[in-house]
């Protein structure tokens, strides 16, 4: 688990991402839609 705020570094070294506002999971992407400009799109 990594907690960062920078989000093309972590689409570029991730192959989940979770978005987590008040303790709970808002948005959760897996696969193809770990890349930059699709991961910036949904969060």
């Amino acid at each position: 688990m990594i907690v960062e705020q920078n989000l093309p570094l972590i689409c570029a070294i991730s192959d989940k991402v979770y978005a987590i506002k008040e303790g709970r999971v808002i948005t959760k992407l897996e696969g193809d839609l770990v890349k930059a400009n699709v991961c910036e799109q949904y969060l």
